[in-house]
């Protein structure tokens, strides 16, 4: 039963389902943030209309979407069509029907969100790193912030991490990398083991490399509390008008 998971008051994106050639083309689907009000005795979920930049989206009916519940149990998706509208004095509501099961997000951990986070970042041998990946425990050396060099995330997702920083690293080299966040679960410190996937000086910039580096032995709840925080930083940059 879905309201074993999903509880009124619980927020929603609605995002539109893109074709495969306007995924390629990097078109980017339009979100709209809206939240659970009630169930329905026929199973469905009345939910609020859609608000942008202030002003109702009147989603079309019989149109289906991709939507994302941010529920106390985790970020879950599913198809929803829109069965109705509806409004009564002020309120501007829609029934949703799912159109298929609730499971738990993982499609997209690779969404990156564009973001500037201090990151801090030492390179490792390969026996630190298997030590790291097997102990999950930083090494020795490394328990001071003394061998740490200072960066900037251009970008970040459930699987890596694009940044800046002032010294070269070659390709395929092992990292340590610590960053911090603050999402509605509180601030969270991440220090990992990662890879350096691509690695290369910045043009026209002295000693600026940016380098992609992908996250190694992250934890399942840990990779999900990092795309919740995504989630909740693009809804907040949506509301302020920023994408």
């Amino acid at each position: 039963m879905i309201d074993n998971l999903i509880s009124e008051g619980d927020k929603i994106d609605f995002r539109d389902i893109l074709t495969e050639e306007q995924v390629n083309d990097g078109i980017s689907p339009n979100v709209y943030v809206s939240q659970v009000l009630d169930f329905t005795e026929n199973g469905n979920l009345m939910v609020a209309m859609p608000m942008r930049q202030r002003n109702f989206v009147p989603l079309s009916k019989g149109q289906q979407y991709e939507v994302f519940f941010y529920t106390h149990k985790g970020l879950y998706q599913s198809i929803a069509v829109i069965v109705d509208r509806f409004k009564s004095g002020n309120i501007y509501s829609m029934e949703i029907s799912l159109m298929s099961e609730l499971r738990k997000y993982q499609r997209r951990q690779y969404y990156r969100l564009e973001k500037s986070i201090a990151v801090k970042y030492a390179q490792i041998t390969e026996e630190e790193y298997n030590f790291f990946l097997n102990e999950h425990t930083v090494p020795k050396r490394l328990q001071t912030a003394v061998d740490f060099c200072d960066g900037t995330s251009l970008d970040i997702s459930g699987g890596g991490l694009r940044f800046m920083g002032s010294k070269k690293i070659e390709k395929a080299r092992k990292l340590v990398v610590q960053f911090d966040i603050v999402s509605s679960n509180g601030p969270i410190r991440y220090c990992l083991p990662a890879k350096v996937i691509m690695s290369f000086e910045l043009p026209d910039r002295i000693s600026c490399f940016e380098h992609r580096i992908e996250f190694s032995g992250i934890s399942r709840d840990s990779r999900e509390l990092l795309i919740k925080y995504i989630f909740e930083e693009e809804r907040k940059m949506r509301k302020n008008g920023k994408y």
